[in-house]
Order: structure tokens, then sequence, then C-alpha cells
């Protein structure tokens, strides 16, 4: 799959992977084993390769919140050192599993070592680089986001309203399709910078603010 092309109108972003067509987000991934790894990170799915899979819906967003750390920088204040973690924070529910955690194990990038954290409270949150809002936190969304109001996290959700509650990129699950929803516009107020391969992944459609 080539990357669409680049379009300057508006700000907010669909990028859709068909579960049975995984490797057409390899671009995004640094490693060329890019199905390999997805399933290796899955007990149980070994058995076909060379069939379409079926990937559940949390192996794919693990997928997704690794190859973020790669495509979205931090500023500097968003670390207390050089060399601390980039911790991907969970509020909410985790229906991760150990899918997340062992596809980031052993894994830096800038020098900074991946972690994965459960989080509980806002201050917690804060001290995230990545954050994921389980869809069970989505009645206290908003409320949430208003709580972080100017920390360079990169908030991640899956509920509907995400974006307009200024979110910055929210999964969506339409029939087969994972769809992602990117606020530029709000990354750009907490200082994170997305790259533009992960801008370019879909239609753009009305800014978000």
């Amino acid at each position: 799959m080539k990357w669409p092309s680049h379009q300057k109108a508006g700000n907010e972003m669909r990028g859709r992977t068909n579960f049975h067509h995984l490797l057409a987000v390899r671009e995004m991934c640094w490693l060329p084993a890019f199905l390999a790894l997805c399933v290796c990170c899955c007990s149980g799915l070994l058995a076909q390769t060379t069939a379409p899979l079926e990937y559940p819906e949390y192996q794919v967003k693990a997928v997704y919140l690794w190859n973020f750390t790669r495509y979205v920088d931090w500023p500097a204040r968003s670390f207390r050192q050089p060399n601390s973690p980039l911790a991907i924070g969970i509020l909410g529910q985790d229906r991760f599993g150990d899918d997340l955690r062992k596809l980031v194990a052993d894994k830096k990038v800038d020098g900074h070592e991946l972690v994965v954290r459960k989080v509980e409270t806002i201050d917690q949150s804060r001290e995230c680089q990545i954050l994921f809002i389980s869809g069970s936190e989505r009645k206290r969304t908003a409320e949430i986001i208003q709580a972080l109001k100017g920390a360079p996290v990169l908030t991640v959700g899956e509920s509907e309203g995400f974006i307009q509650a200024g979110g910055i990129i929210n999964f969506r699950v339409r029939n087969r399709d994972l769809i992602l929803d990117i606020n530029r516009i709000a990354a750009e107020k907490v200082g994170l910078r997305i790259s533009s391969k992960l801008l370019q992944m879909g239609e753009k459609g009305r800014d978000s603010r």
C-alpha cells in the first residue's frame, strides 16, 4: 500500500486498516517482519501465517500505540530526564492483556525505554507521554482531557466525541476497518509534532478545535 498523497485542507485525518490485511500499515513499522511480529505477540495465532487472519481489535490497537511512539515528537519538557522512559499509560479498563507490554518490551525510541503503565489519577496520567483513555471512561472523557489541558500528553481514545472533546487520536471500528481520527490542532497546542506519514494515512476532514 502506498501512503495517500498529502492534502492541505483540514486537520482531522481518517486512516483505515482492514484486519485481514494488516500488512497495509507496514510502512509505519521499522521492522520488515511486521506481520510476524504482530502474530508473535499473541499466542495461538501462529498456526496459520499464509491464510488471512482475523486480528482481534486490541492487538491491532496495541501495534498502533507502539508505532505512535515512533511517529510523534514530544517536547523536552515531557521527560524529567533526557533518558526517562517513554510511558504509555492506560486509564480505565485494560483490554490489551499482555500484548502491548510484550510488544514494547526491551524497545527504545530516541534513547527512551518504552514502558506501559496502568494509571488511576490525572497526576499519574500527566507522567505519561501517551495516554490511552479506555471506552470504559467515556462518560468522563471530556473531564479527563480538560484536566490534562496544556500537558504534552498524546491522548488516545476509543469513544464517540473524543476528538470533539479535545482528544488527539481516536480509534473507531467500522465493520472490519480500524479508523483513525487525528486532531493535529490539539496536538500542536500541547507541543506535540505528528509525522506527516501518520497524518497522511487517510482523508482529511474538518478542523477539530
